[in-house]
């Protein structure tokens, strides 16, 4: 009996590792990922005044802009 509680606490440390670890990964994922949109949205603004500011090509921008920024982050 005593043994299995062993075994349950053992797991319960191991399951909350995890998570955390999961977690921490998420987290990281999303902040990184906040970043690289950031990031885009500057490079595809940058793109649009040097156009002249002119309207109706903010798709075309916003793609150049990935490929930019992309290639600047391999």
């Amino acid at each position: 009996m005593a043994n299995n509680k062993l075994t349950t606490k053992t797991t319960d440390k191991s399951v909350a590792a995890k998570k955390k670890s999961f977690l921490q990964k998420s987290v990281a994922t999303f902040v990184k990922q906040g970043n690289y949109n950031q990031r885009v949205a500057e490079k595809a603004y940058e793109l649009y005044l040097q156009r002249g500011a002119a309207h109706g090509n903010d798709l075309n921008d916003w793609f150049e802009a990935e490929k930019i920024v992309a290639s600047e982050n391999p």
